[in-house]
């Protein structure tokens, strides 16, 4: 591949590494913040969380980054590419549309052009070949020819 294409990869994948780094640092604020016991209550039933510890935080921290970039990732490239097949099917769709249009119009048209081309072919006016023009036996049409010679070959005239 070219040098520019490898720039660009190296620059796209370095923007991806620069906001995962952010997005990590926001997530392990976040997660910083949650108090040591998390108690969560669904229609009345309490549910306690139990503390976590280092390893479980950063499990959790990871886990959250992944997901929030891979996300990122999505809104940055699918979408923009679901957004743009459905202008290229619509602009697909009136191409085909001006097509069969045109292919109407040369069908309904198609005996006026018959009509028009053979009255061309009857009534155009043909011209004489111009001076020096060359003619079917190879010899310009200006040229005088000897007695019994063809005009092709030049160098057995007598005197020449």
């Amino acid at each position: 591949m070219k040098r520019g294409v490898w720039i660009t990869i190296a620059v796209l994948l370095a923007v991806t590494l620069l906001v995962a780094a952010a997005i990590a640092s926001l997530v392990a604020g976040v997660v910083s913040t949650v108090p040591d016991v998390v108690d969560i209550v669904i229609g009345g039933q309490r549910i306690t969380l139990p503390e976590l510890h280092g390893g479980h935080w950063l499990a959790l921290t990871l886990v959250l980054t992944l997901a929030l970039t891979l996300a990122l990732l999505v809104a940055l490239v699918v979408v923009p590419l679901a957004v743009l097949l459905g202008l290229m099917g619509g602009l697909l769709g009136l191409a085909l549309g001006a097509l069969g249009g045109v292919v109407t119009l040369l069908l309904v048209l198609s005996p006026l052009w018959l009509v028009g081309g053979l009255l061309w072919l009857l009534l155009h006016d043909r011209k004489p070949a111009a001076a020096g023009s060359a003619t079917a036996d190879g010899t310009a049409t200006g040229e005088r020819q000897e007695p019994g010679f063809a005009g092709r070959n030049q160098s057995t005239r007598m005197g020449a």
